[in-house]
């Protein structure tokens, strides 16, 4: 047997690495999800507006982050208020997001009204669990493989800010917004991260 003279092709500079040139940055996510869960409940006064503009950061944060992650399935951001009512302001991919949608999101969390903090989580969480189902299903059937041994393709999270008090929502909420998010947290692989009243005081 004589071995044959071969070259080797090196693709080092060709792939794109971190600040250090050592290194290549982390991998994307397929598809991220974020859900955003703002008290505005007349309590909220005492930020002086800082919740308001706490929501704003935060979702201008968000949309930063989906175009240096450019995940080829999308970043979706849901946007949720509340106070003895729910309402979503916006809701849709990260690209849509401009001057006028953080104004709308701003307004929208004008404090107002009681605190329907338990109803919230658990509307703006099953009304995500059905986008990431829908995603899912999309998906090729390798696709579909791929996230069932690597979840982390899908990164969804859930992120109320509140003071922490209800006083508006249905009778045994307390109890199943503990069930909906233990389920959401399993099935998904999903994060519930809990702001105080400004988005600073996590």
């Amino acid at each position: 047997y004589q071995a044959s003279n071969m070259s080797t092709i090196s693709c080092y500079h060709a792939v794109k690495r971190g600040d250090d040139k050592s290194t290549r940055p982390p991998i994307s996510p397929l598809y991220t999800d974020n859900a955003f869960v703002g008290d505005r409940s007349g309590s909220m006064c005492s930020t002086n507006r800082g919740s308001q503009e706490g929501a704003v950061s935060y979702v201008k944060k968000q949309a930063d982050a989906a175009k240096k992650l450019n995940c080829s399935e999308g970043f979706y951001i849901d946007f949720t208020t509340f106070d003895d009512t729910i309402e979503c302001p916006f809701s849709g991919d990260a690209s849509e997001v401009d001057g006028n949608v953080l104004k709308k999101m701003y307004d929208s969390m004008e404090p107002r009204g009681c605190t329907k903090l338990y109803d919230a989580i658990i509307d703006s969480i099953k009304r995500q669990s059905k986008r990431l189902d829908d995603k899912f299903n999309s998906l090729s059937p390798v696709t579909k493989r791929l996230v069932e041994n690597q979840p982390w393709l899908f990164s969804a999270s859930c992120s109320p800010m509140t003071d922490g008090f209800d006083n508006a929502s249905r009778p045994n909420s307390k109890d199943e917004v503990r069930i909906v998010i233990k389920g959401y947290e399993e099935k998904y692989n999903a994060n519930v991260i809990k702001f105080k009243k400004s988005i600073n005081e996590q």
